[in-house]
């Protein structure tokens, strides 16, 4: 059960990534963009090695997490839109992980007005959690965290403070 969690945290991962690349960019050719097309070589001998998924899964969440790392940077789209050409084409097209880009483009949308509306109840709500872990109070932060799981919210913790999704 454990794998099956973590298999659909990756692609939920390669979804986010995905959808807010295609904002950000349409898909073009990744052909040209020498660590795609080691990726690509790499997901190929994979899948010839006896259909080895493994192998190529690999390949999918190495682009991915490199889009991502692109889009946190504000990077070069037309990299961005090389990456989302390689994903239409490895993860899409031959592995059949991704709906039309109709579909994620219908989904990132939805998705950023569900947060523009639950953002003026979540803002106050991170501050308060901040206050509290900064004076020690957990169980106060605890409760203000447990709030935002009511709301459908999930909050991680980063360096650069709280980060939220809608789950």
């Amino acid at each position: 059960m454990a794998m099956l969690e973590e298999s659909k945290k990756h692609h939920e991962r390669m979804m986010e990534v995905y959808g807010k690349a295609l904002v950000a960019a349409e898909s073009s050719e990744w052909k040209g963009h020498k660590d795609l097309e080691t990726a690509a070589e790499r997901f190929t001998a994979g899948m010839n090695d006896d259909f080895n998924t493994r192998t190529a899964m690999v390949e999918v969440q190495t682009v991915v997490r490199e889009l991502r790392a692109l889009l946190d940077s504000n990077a070069d789209s037309g990299l961005i839109a090389a990456s989302v050409g390689w994903l239409d084409e490895f993860a899409g097209n031959l592995l059949g992980l991704l709906p039309d880009t109709d579909t994620v483009r219908a989904a990132q949308a939805e998705g950023v007005s569900a947060r523009s509306n639950l953002a003026s109840q979540v803002e106050p709500l991170l501050e308060q959690r901040a206050t509290a872990r900064a004076d020690k109070d957990w169980a106060r932060a605890d409760q203000i965290r447990d709030q935002l799981n009511e709301l459908g919210v999930v909050v991680e913790d980063s360096p650069d403070g709280p980060v939220w999704r809608i789950e």
